[in-house]
């Protein structure tokens, strides 16, 4: 048997960063490529929503999978969940994250759309609109 490409073994792979460590490395490529030295803090307020993001995500997808749903199909739900349109802004739950004051919400609007999912994918699901 043949051992496993460079792509095969890092096809199931998910790397994660923390904040400090993706802000140091954007202040050592902006300084790289202009020479201007920017105050990590900068960044990190640049990259809060994002981060929240992907924070968010891990949280809802870990609660999803221990529901009894496959990994793949709760990454499925939790990026329609952030897609969909909210009311009365009418943004998406991706959008609000970038907005500090609208974290909690959408975090309580998680945990009681995850809580409204059936325990397996094939009972059905809620619309995804649900919050």
């Amino acid at each position: 048997m043949l051992p496993p490409t460079a792509e095969q073994r890092y096809q199931n792979v998910r790397i994660c960063i923390s904040m400090s460590g993706v802000t140091l490395l954007m202040q050592r490529w902006v300084r790289y490529m202009t020479r201007v030295v920017l105050p990590t803090i900068t960044l990190a307020d640049v990259f809060a929503g994002p981060f929240e993001e992907a924070d968010l995500t891990a949280d809802g997808v870990e609660s999803v999978v221990s529901r009894g749903w496959p990994v793949h199909q709760a990454e499925t739900v939790m990026d329609e969940w952030l897609s969909s349109a909210t009311e009365p802004q009418n943004k998406t739950r991706r959008q609000l994250l970038a907005d500090p004051r609208m974290r909690s919400t959408i975090r309580r609007q998680l945990r009681s759309y995850v809580s409204s999912l059936p325990r397996s994918p094939d009972a059905g699901r809620p619309q995804s609109g649900a919050s």
